[in-house]
């Protein structure tokens, strides 16, 4: 481990000192006045002129004690990118597990006997892992152009987007897209332009990782840290603690969803994202590319439903209706969970005596216009059809998917799996980088409020307290389907078991 690694990793340690686990029964009831006196630092690759508060209505920082610490840290050691092998797969687990596994959550992927680096396990990947997201069907001359024989690709994962990003000397750039049957069966991966078809060959084996790292490293960056972290929990915080005052039913419905969300997002500003940052080091991209990427991702910042964007993959039920019920479990399995929480999200809004007329009320209306605002989310009238969907995405997206494309230490304690930054004919993360991507992954072992907990005191009516009540016995229905389904999955799929998600994306 080297000195700036060894010294963030310290910091980490440090930190932890100072983190009280919270339950969801002692979340506690909005007490910040709201205004836009609420201080907040700016932030600009968020959005032109996004900003995230200074201080967390619920969570003191101890960032002032190490702030100083990781400046200093970042300036005096220099960037170096050494690729040094581990002896071997076994080695470098054994390793990672020892000096990572305390501070690290455990595992919630369950390899069921596969080899996480096979064939099975990339199929998994990329219908049911972070290649989902980018998981699109494909059909015609499309889907005949790119198959084999007479097999068709029906599907397509790609990070091929990313090839035009340059990196640092002496690394390979990102990509592969992942190509697959109507059965959900792998049949080529396209890494950088060039087709490369399954076997035992090295090639093949490198092309397996370089897809993974690259989806791996895109998901941590674009899709847990900037939009999950830096959008949507920050805007959730933004928008309610600006327009709403502290007993408004919005702001008490919301309180649960963004505990803790501003503790983070400084520490993430502080500790990942700086120039010279732990995670800056931990992926390949230069100082340019990084600011490109960032750029990238503004363009693609906007606040859709889940149903919304299964839709465009093609990846709905309609859609799926010609395929076998174990294709793209992440879409089945998320639009399940969804559709209980939209449940939840118009029994509240249309029977609860606190919400009656809120959407004529000045204070939603404020509301709604920062939501428009910061979320990007397409300029709608409030009225009670636009809010059901818009609280739902945000709960689904605080909750499930921040659970989800935040949990990494079933691929960093495994160097095997991916790496953050690419070596030419890697087959496995180098030992600078799977300690870098340990370091990082020991900041999402803290204890945060379970989504299956008690928030009831935060609900601000009897009636919105029944509605919660019956949202946890439909959690609990959902988290017994899942796992029914999971039964018959060659690899399962625990991202969408409520019993498994947190409250908040406060870690």
């Amino acid at each position: 481990m080297n000195l700036h690694t060894s010294l963030c990793f310290n910091l980490i340690k440090l930190g932890c000192k100072y983190h009280e686990p919270t339950t969801p029964q002692n979340i506690p009831l909005p007490s910040f006045p709201f205004g836009s006196r609420y201080k907040t630092k700016a932030v600009d690759f968020i959005h032109p002129k996004g900003s995230v508060p200074i201080q967390d209505e619920d969570i003191s920082s101890c960032l002032k004690l190490i702030s100083p610490m990781l400046k200093l840290n970042n300036w005096l050691n220099p960037m170096t990118d050494s690729c040094r092998s581990w002896s071997s797969v076994g080695a470098g687990k054994e390793f990672m597990q020892k000096k990572f596994g305390v501070y690290a959550p455990n595992s919630r992927v369950d390899w069921n006997g596969h080899d996480p680096h096979s064939d099975e396990a990339l199929e998994w990947w990329a219908t049911s892992g972070y290649g989902a997201i980018e998981l699109k069907q494909l059909t015609g001359k499309t889907a005949e152009k790119e198959g084999i024989g007479q097999r068709s690709a029906c599907f397509v994962s790609s990070y091929e987007f990313l090839n035009d990003l340059a990196v640092r000397p002496g690394l390979a750039t990102y990509g592969g897209a992942a190509y697959l049957d109507k059965d959900g069966k792998i049949l080529k991966i396209k890494l950088r332009g060039e087709d490369i078809f399954p076997g035992e060959t090295q090639s093949w084996k490198q092309a397996k990782f370089a897809y993974r790292s690259s989806s791996f490293m895109w998901v941590t960056l674009y899709h847990h840290l900037i939009y999950t972290h830096l959008l949507v929990a920050n805007k959730g915080v933004l928008s309610t603690i600006r327009t709403l005052p502290v007993a408004h039913p919005l702001r008490r419905l919301m309180k649960p969803f963004v505990f803790g969300a501003t503790a983070t997002n400084n520490g993430a500003l502080e500790f990942l994202l700086p120039k010279g940052s732990i995670f800056h080091r931990a992926i390949g991209f230069t100082a340019a590319s990084l600011e490109e990427a960032f750029s990238m991702m503004q363009k693609k910042l906007s606040f859709q439903s889940f149903h919304q964007s299964i839709n465009q993959q093609g990846l709905d039920q309609h859609s799926l209706a010609a395929y076998h019920a174990d294709i793209c479990p992440y879409a089945r399995d998320g639009e399940l969970y969804w559709n209980t929480l939209n449940t939840f999200s118009e029994d509240i809004l249309t029977n609860s005596p606190a919400f009656k007329n809120i959407v004529r009320d000045d204070k939603t209306k404020a509301w709604w216009g920062q939501v428009n605002l910061g979320f990007n989310y397409g300029g709608l009238d409030l009225s009670v059809e636009a809010l059901i969907p818009f609280l739902t995405q945000f709960f689904f997206t605080v909750t499930a998917f921040h659970s989800w494309v935040g949990h990494v230490s079933p691929y960093v304690l495994d160097p095997s799996v991916a790496a953050g930054k690419l070596f030419p004919e890697a087959t496995q993360a180098d030992q600078q980088n799977s300690l870098e991507m340990g370091v990082i992954a020991s900041m999402t072992g803290h204890s945060t409020p379970e989504l299956m907990g008690d928030f009831s005191h935060l609900m601000p009516d009897k009636r919105s307290n029944k509605s919660l009540k019956r949202l946890q016995v439909e959690l609990g229905n959902v988290s017994q389907e899942i796992k029914k389904r999971n039964s018959h999955r060659a690899i399962p799929l625990p991202a969408f078991d409520p019993a498994q998600m947190k409250l908040s994306a406060a870690i």
